[in-house]
């Protein structure tokens, strides 16, 4: 897809054409590519995904674990009583 369709989308949605081209020249396309480039970094390809960790001390989390797709309340509370339940590596 070209920008020029973007736009075009964009127009047949009845968004507001100039805030649109605005909003997507300016810094927020950017800071969009700044988040997928880190989405990839940490191997993210899909939400949510959520990363469990401890903070050490150094202000750095170190992830424990990594759970990707949605899952119900009870599943969170046993993947999060499970690294609870382990001791410190």
């Amino acid at each position: 897809m070209e920008v020029d369709d973007l736009y075009r989308h964009a127009n047949s949605l009845s968004l507001r054409p100039d805030e649109f081209r605005e909003c997507f020249e300016k810094d927020a396309s950017k800071a969009v590519d700044a988040d997928v480039e880190l989405a990839h970094t940490l191997k993210v390809f899909s939400t949510p995904t959520f990363f469990v960790g401890e903070r050490l001390a150094a202000g750095t989390v170190k992830v424990r674990r990594r759970i990707v797709g949605a899952i119900d309340v009870t599943s969170i509370r046993k993947e999060l009583n499970t690294i609870l339940n382990e001791p410190s590596r």
